[in-house]
Parts: structure tokens; C-alpha cells; sequence
């Protein structure tokens, strides 16, 4: 499944768009369900990165679809969207048993933990080669890595005495980004920083 800059929207090609992530959702489940959990972080991530392109591609138009499109391609199309809620919310419940542990799982110096803690903190949509993380800590580098075993392209590691406004200009992203920050142990004395960063990242995008 490819999404391109020219997608002709219908019902039919939003209903398949839908039905593949739905796919990807029960491979997820089938390979966490056998213990394959590599396996199924790789799918859960594809997930996400599907999702965010499902919306910068089809969002703007699913409204107007609705109003153009017949009764019963609409009523096949809500049965999609059901399915899809439904395997989603079976990996949410499987996240949300480890949320409490998600930022002491990205202090481990255990790569298998941190990925761990990544699985739940990034969000469930969620573009790697798009979207920006800011992290500081005294884990952030074990925590960098791990992120960019996963593809994660946008990364400012937060320092105290580094002119972070530099590392905005090595920035690059062809939508408007999501911005998530990472705090790990140690984090506190660059709150200040941090949140400059953040501010001036906003206002550039």
C-alpha cells in the first residue's frame, strides 16, 4: 500500500487504505500474542506511520466524501472503520498494562526496556521520518539509538551549554511535525532548555 500526493478519494479507496492498516493491526496482535514481540514492533510502527499519512492524505477529505458518496458504499465504509476500532483497541489495552512503567523503561540501560518504554510513549500516530523528538537525561543517548534503530530522522538532544536554535536548522520535514519531548533520569536541569527549544520549534513550523 503506497500513498501518493494524487490520491483520487472514494469510498472504495479509503475502505482499502482502512482494511490494510486493519491487516497490520492483527499481524500486531498475532505476533504479540506468540511472543514475537521484535516482529511486532516493527508492525506496530508501520502502523503508525500509515496512520499519519492515512490523515495528511485522506483527512481533509473524508467530510466531503461523506457527502457525495451513496448510502450503501457509506454503510460498507462505516463497517470498515468498525473493524479497524476494534483490532485498535485491543493493542491500546495491550500498551496501557505497561503505561505506568514507561518513563522508568527509558532510564534502563536494557536496549530491550527502551524499547519497551518507546512502544508505549511514542504515539500511536506517528511519522519517523517527519515528526521531531526533543530528549535530554542522562539516558538520552541509549534512548537516541534505540529511536534511530527505528528510523526516527528528527532528534534534538537537549544540552545545557549547546546552541540548540542550530540544531533546528538541520530539521527537516515536508508536513507540519508533531512534536513529542522525552525526559529521562537526570532531565530536570534542562527543563529551562527544553522548553525554549520546544517554544522556538513551534513557532517555526
Amino acid at each position: 500500500m503506497v500513498f501518493s500526493n494524487n490520491i483520487n478519494v472514494s469510498s472504495y479507496s479509503l475502505s482499502s487504505a482502512i482494511e490494510y492498516i486493519t491487516s497490520l493491526h492483527r499481524q500486531a496482535i498475532e505476533l504479540i500474542s506468540n511472543g514475537h514481540f521484535d516482529k511486532a514492533r516493527q508492525a506496530m510502527d508501520r502502523i503508525r506511520v500509515l496512520r499519519s499519512l492515512f490523515l495528511a492524505h485522506y483527512g481533509n477529505a473524508i467530510d466531503s466524501l461523506r457527502e457525495s458518496t451513496q448510502y450503501d458504499d457509506m454503510l460498507s465504509l462505516h463497517s470498515v472503520v468498525a473493524a479497524n476500532s476494534e483490532v485498535a483497541i485491543t493493542l491500546q489495552e495491550w500498551r496501557k498494562q505497561f503505561a505506568d512503567y514507561g518513563a522508568s523503561l527509558l532510564e534502563s540501560e536494557d536496549r530491550d526496556e527502551i524499547s519497551l518504554g518507546l512502544d508505549i510513549t511514542l504515539p500511536e500516530i506517528w511519522n519517523f521520518n517527519n515528526d521531531v523528538i526533543l530528549i535530554a537525561g542522562d539516558n538520552a543517548e541509549r534512548v537516541i539509538s534505540c529511536l534511530h534503530d527505528r528510523g526516527q530522522k528528527n532528534v534534538i538532544h537537549i544540552f545545557e551549554d549547546k546552541n540548540d536554535n542550530e540544531a533546528l536548522k538541520h530539521l527537516s520535514f515536508f508536513t507540519q511535525p508533531q512534536v513529542l519531548i522525552l525526559s529521562c533520569r537526570g532531565s530536570a536541569a534542562h527543563q529551562a532548555t527544553l522548553q525554549k527549544v520546544y517554544d522556538a520549534l513551534i513557532k517555526n513550523i
